[in-house]
This record gives structure tokens, sequence and C-alpha cells, in this order.
């Protein structure tokens, strides 16, 4: 029973180590700005596709992400102070993040369901939608930006985080979007919206993957059935 105990634990540890670790080097390379919440979020679009290919069912898959999500704030915590972030941007961005994971986790649940050599193949098509909808603002031109930006995590990250810059307005931002040049936006200054978003996205995956689940089941117990029978369910 300890055994079994532990190694129910062990993939979570190991999600909010992977979590700390990843976002640690976001903050070594980057510092205590931006870049280190962004490296939370692109970890959470790695890492919670590749641990929860690995594992069974639906609560077992929002543990993972919000296991990541544990391991990500820990080292979010070292950006508040007087001059950095305050307790409540911490807890807004830390929604932000267990949300954006438990969508994942849900993109990875269906897409396994979905396609064959279910957990490969789900996995990686769940870490390519994820770093391109994090990446948006690099090739979205600017669509329909005024109902994309307040639930777009990286931007809503920097306008809950109001001791930081806006990303649009610091040099490099010049050479990779257009968005707050041709196109002017405003930055959510509440994680509420993305949240909710990401949430109901979550649902609707889990509940879709769920779907699949039982239209193959019930596929496969009417072959068994038919093959009992001894009905002809086709040429060899």
């Amino acid at each position: 029973m300890l055994t079994a105990s532990f190694h129910r634990w062990l993939d979570p540890a190991f999600s909010a180590l992977l979590g700390i670790a990843f976002t640690t080097a976001a903050a070594i390379a980057a510092g205590r700005n931006l870049g280190m919440t962004i490296g939370g979020l692109f970890s959470a679009a790695v890492v919670v596709p590749m641990m929860a290919g690995g594992s069974n069912g639906i609560r077992r898959r929002i543990i993972l992400a919000l296991s990541l999500t544990a391991g990500v704030a820990i080292v979010w915590l070292t950006l508040i102070g007087s001059s950095a972030a305050t307790v409540n941007e911490w807890v807004g961005i830390t929604f932000v993040l267990a949300a954006f994971s438990v969508a994942v986790a849900g993109l990875e649940f269906f897409l396994s369901k979905l396609t064959p050599s279910r957990s490969i193949v789900g996995q990686a098509l769940t870490v390519v939608f994820a770093l391109a909808w994090l990446s948006w603002p690099l090739w979205g031109n600017g669509v329909a930006a005024a109902w994309i930006v307040p639930i777009h995590p990286p931007l809503v990250l920097n306008g809950i985080l109001v001791f930081t810059q806006p990303w649009t307005e610091q040099t490099i931002a010049y050479h990779l979007t257009n968005l707050d040049q041709d196109v002017p936006i405003r930055l959510a200054a509440t994680p509420l919206p993305c949240v909710l978003t990401h949430l109901a996205a979550a649902t609707v995956f889990f509940t879709a993957g769920y779907g699949v689940c039982r239209l193959l089941a019930g596929t496969r117990s009417g072959a068994k059935t038919r093959a009992a029978k001894g009905v002809d369910i086709g040429p060899m």
C-alpha cells in the first residue's frame, strides 16, 4: 500500500520539480521580470502534455497540471517585493497559469483519444497548439486583438504585473509584432476573463474527450457482440 501511494504521488512531484526547474532557468536567463513569468507559461505548454500522456483519466491530468502550477508559483514568489509584484498580483498570475495548465491537460486528453497512437501523437499536437497559442502576438497580425488580448496568458500576465514594462513597448517587440503599433491594444488589469475562458475550454476538451471514449467503447463492444454472434462485419 505504501509503495502504491508513493507511485501515485511521484508523477505530481516530478511535474512540480520540472516547473521549478524550467522557471528557475527562465529567471536566470531573463531576470525577475516578465520573461520569468512567460517562461513558466511555456513550461506548462511543454511539461503538462508530457506528464499527462502517461496518466489515465481526467482527475489525474488535472492533478498533474496543478502540480506544475505549484512548482512554477513557488519560483514566482521571488517576484514579490516593494518595487516588484504584490501578493495579489502573484495570486492573479498563478490563477492564470493554473487555468492555462488545466486547459492544456484537457486538450491533451481530447487529442489523445482522437488520434491514433494516442499518447505520443496527442502529446505532440498539444504542445504545438499550446505553443502556437502562447506565441499568437508573433504571428496573429493583431487579428481579433480586442477579443484575444484580454484572454491571452502572456499579455494578461503583463497587464497584471504593473511593475513590468509593456512587452509591446520593448525594443525587441518592434521587430516581432505589430501590437500597439499598427494595432492599438489595452492590457488586461484582471485575470478573470482569461481564467474563465481557459476553464471553459478545459471543460469542453474534457467533455469531448470523454465522449470520444464512450463512442469508441460502444463501437468496440458492438464489434465484439457481432463477432460473438457470428455476424459478418465485412470482408477479411
